[in-house]
């Protein structure tokens, strides 16, 4: 048996890439008595294969750039941020007495931007990352992993005077650390977003089924009308200003991140 690759020019098709093979066929006997030519064509395949390898140096051209990226977040982006956080804040502590009420008050949107900023680069960072962090899947323990949510949050419940209620829960296989960061973003989120004078309360509860594991994070607060459900997991997505309640617009886009790395899907149902 004898095979080889080449391109042929057809009068009828064009220039083709072939997989050509020479077969030995045998008579009852077990004698050699001819050949079998077989004539494939893989010229698909082939352009197929040159696709992959510039989709591949394409993806790996990405990753370069996203890993520059990355390092200009972290270095390039936050060392000027930090200084002028850093300095807001010694001119609040040390000077601020010495200056008039429009002056401090300046010098607090200062220190407010500078933090919105920062908290915006680490939340950019935090998203960025994501892309190129592997899965590190083990057997997850929910209930234990809410227990170490609810010791996150303990400063926002007890400003907030919110309560976290959670039920029984599964044992799943998940990145433990993403799974964390999903769940503590939605919990933050329905501490945060409540109407003025009602304290949040938030459950979360197991609604799993045999295709599934299924969880939900449930809460009185404000609710999201059905015109802005479909938008509201994108990069940067705001639904009320920043007067109204803080954040970056980076969170639930994190979260449908996490939940596609695992192969599953974040759902919505809300009401004003």
């Amino acid at each position: 048996r004898v095979g080889w690759e080449t391109v042929v020019d057809y009068p009828g098709r064009g220039r083709r890439h072939i997989r050509a093979t020479f077969l030995p066929s045998w008579d009852e006997n077990g004698n050699l008595h001819g050949v079998v030519m077989r004539v494939e064509d893989v010229d698909e395949l082939m352009q197929a294969q040159v696709e992959l390898r510039r989709t591949v140096a394409l993806l790996e051209q990405r990753t370069e750039e996203q890993q520059r990226f990355i390092h200009m977040i972290s270095h390039d982006l936050r060392e000027p941020i930090n200084t002028i956080c850093n300095f807001a804040g010694l001119l609040q502590q040390d000077a601020a007495a010495a200056l008039d009420a429009p002056s401090q008050r300046y010098l607090g949107f200062i220190a407010q931007g500078g933090d919105r900023m920062r908290r915006l680069l680490d939340g950019l960072l935090d998203y960025v990352r994501l892309e190129g962090l592997p899965l590190q899947r083990q057997p997850v323990a929910l209930g234990e992993l809410m227990s170490a949510v609810r010791a996150d949050l303990a400063l926002a419940l007890e400003r907030s005077g919110g309560q976290l209620e959670v039920g029984p829960l599964p044992t799943v296989s998940a990145d433990p650390h993403l799974l964390r960061v999903l769940l503590q973003n939605l919990v933050s989120n329905a501490l945060k977003f409540h109407p003025p004078g009602v304290p949040p309360s938030v459950t979360v509860t197991d609604h799993s089924d045999a295709q599934a594991w299924r969880v939900a994070v449930q809460d009185r607060g404000i609710g999201i009308a059905a015109e802005h459900q479909g938008r509201l997991f994108g990069l940067f997505r705001r639904l009320r200003s920043r007067r109204e309640y803080d954040g970056t617009g980076l969170g639930l886009a994190s979260c449908r991140r996490i939940a596609e790395l695992h192969g599953g899907r974040i759902e919505l149902q809300s009401q004003p």
